[in-house]
């Protein structure tokens, strides 16, 4: 279950319109004398549609700098529009930190690689 900042802001940001998703909270036990709510678990997609935008935010503002740095007398609109100056970019920066903790890496073809770690494995017949 995620307790993080930003799962909270999601959680909130969901309960507002258009979305208005009810806030369902699951009791858990922390001991025997004492026990805590804690709300739904929120998708990774959200953590990746975050990235997402922050990893394209970041491009774009180091494109609109290199862009008035070189007089090239473009519109932002147009910048924002160049996709394949927007991804190079991204994979120039190499990689990003995420919001879900993971450092990831972008390598030259524009591939993400993320550095996870396994707390538990257990064997399961699918």
């Amino acid at each position: 279950i995620d307790t993080t900042d930003f799962a909270d802001q999601v959680r909130n940001y969901n309960s507002l319109p258009p979305f208005k998703f009810p806030s369902v909270m699951f009791p858990i036990k922390q001991s025997l004398k004492s026990s805590a709510q804690v709300d739904i678990h929120i998708s990774i997609y959200a953590a990746h549609l975050y990235d997402s935008v922050i990893l394209y935010a970041k491009a774009l503002d180091q494109v609109i700098k290199e862009s008035i740095k070189n007089k090239e007398g473009l519109s932002i609109s147009n910048l924002a529009r160049n996709g394949s100056r927007i991804t190079q970019t991204i994979i120039d920066m190499g990689g990003y930190q995420s919001i879900s903790g993971n450092y990831i890496r972008i390598d030259n073809n524009g591939d993400s690689e993320g550095n996870f770690t396994a707390f538990a494995l257990k064997s399961h017949n699918y």
